[in-house]
């Protein structure tokens, strides 16, 4: 089977530290503590609300993993603590934006894993969406690790069977996770792309191109769209948006080409934006040159849509575990922080300018999100429960 590797701690963590495991259960009860941070963040998150608010609770990167270190397991309670004000005070959607599992175990136990993480999902008896991550597959563990043994891979096909939700999915070739999703009672469309649309195992387009399994014939680290996402984005999800529609764009990646990111920090220093973007799996053009093409090709039509109509409020990613913001062509992009503590920019006081890092004793070991949306008013509202980069995090904007 392969070795699975040294636990994944950052260095003021350890683990000798108590792991809490929890199973998702209906019997899930906040502490007084928390049920008190509760009540005062929903008081922030309704007040001076618009009469059309449409609330959507968004998190993302938990990388469940087994209870590999003291984060991953409390990831799972944070996910418990989201689902739990959205059964109590409502919310319209839960959105989980990919990496569910961290993907870097043998098979049976990521299918474990994604169970945990859609069971905790659920305990908000509200509609979800989970995204497709780059680690959901398991290919990082089959490639990495386990000796390109591909039945450790978690297809698309049986990960879709355990995660899906409320997204209305096409039929595809990949069983990728791309589809549409109209809020009741609402004037937002919710589409969400699969920035890692390609066959669970790639032999066409790899480097080499010779029709065997390598290194890039895995989802792990390219980013791709096929050409059956980038016709039904083009001539059917944008056309069909329903008539005085605003459209939130949701993916697990950001696009590639943008250059306005501001939060280009890195655990070595701060990188210049030509050298961050260079790093960015959407920005590959030296082993995913095709990858890239797509990504401008979905760049360019959403850019489109938005100088036709004006109606995009926002395109919404995780993927690089940092809050993050850019401005491009009218068009609001937001990266939010990984909902694990251990990784990410607020895992380490050097790891972002604020020179703080999250703790998994107090409510900073919390990173998900409720964005405020008012397609009457034009505003967003993002509101954070628990840590947040304070230099990048962005609290609203107007689309």
């Amino acid at each position: 089977m392969g070795d699975v590797g040294s636990p994944n701690t950052a260095s003021w963590e350890t683990i000798d530290q108590p792991i809490k495991k929890e199973i998702p259960s209906t019997d899930f009860q906040p502490s007084s503590a928390e049920l008190k941070a509760l009540k005062t963040f929903n008081k922030q998150v309704t007040k001076n609300a618009p009469f059309d608010a449409v609330y959507i609770a968004y998190i993302a990167d938990t990388h469940i993993d087994s209870y590999q270190t003291p984060a991953s397991a409390e990831v799972l309670h944070s996910m418990m603590l989201m689902s739990d004000y959205a059964k109590k005070y409502g919310v319209d959607l839960m959105i989980h934006g990919g990496d569910l599992n961290d993907g870097a175990k043998p098979h049976d136990l990521s299918k474990i894993d994604i169970q945990l993480g859609v069971d905790a999902m659920k305990l908000g008896q509200r509609p979800y969406i989970i995204l497709q991550g780059n680690h959901d597959d398991n290919s990082g563990y089959v490639r990495d690790q386990a000796g390109y043994q591909l039945d450790q891979l978690m297809t698309n096909e049986e990960a879709w069977c355990l995660r899906a939700g409320a997204l209305n999915r096409p039929d595809n070739g990949n069983n990728a996770v791309y589809g549409t999703y109209n809020i009741p009672n609402s004037q937002v469309t919710i589409i969400v792309l699969d920035g890692f649309d390609q066959p669970d195992i790639e032999t066409r387009r790899t480097t080499l191109g010779d029709g065997n399994v390598h290194f890039d014939s895995f989802r792990h680290g390219y980013s791709r769209y096929s050409d059956q996402q980038l016709n039904w984005l083009k001539n059917e999800a944008l056309p069909h948006v329903p008539e005085g529609n605003k459209v939130l764009f949701l993916n697990h990646i950001a696009l590639g080409g943008i250059k306005t990111w501001q939060n280009t920090w890195s655990k070595e220093n701060q990188l210049s934006i030509d050298e961050y973007a260079r790093n960015l799996f959407e920005n590959n053009v030296v082993t995913n040159r095709p990858g890239f093409i797509e990504n401008q090709q979905v760049l360019k039509d959403i850019i489109n849509y938005q100088n036709a109509t004006h109606n995009v409020i926002s395109y919404i990613s995780g993927h690089t575990h940092q809050d993050n913001q850019a401005l491009y062509h009218g068009i609001q992009f937001v990266t939010t922080t990984c909902a694990i503590a251990d990784r990410g920019d607020g895992s380490e006081k050097n790891f972002n300018p604020q020179n703080s890092a999250r703790n998994l004793t107090d409510l900073t070991g919390n990173a998900w999100s409720i964005f405020r949306i008012s397609a009457h008013s034009g505003e967003v509202v993002q509101f954070r429960f628990g840590w947040k980069n304070d230099r990048y995090f962005l609290p609203g904007w107007h689309f």
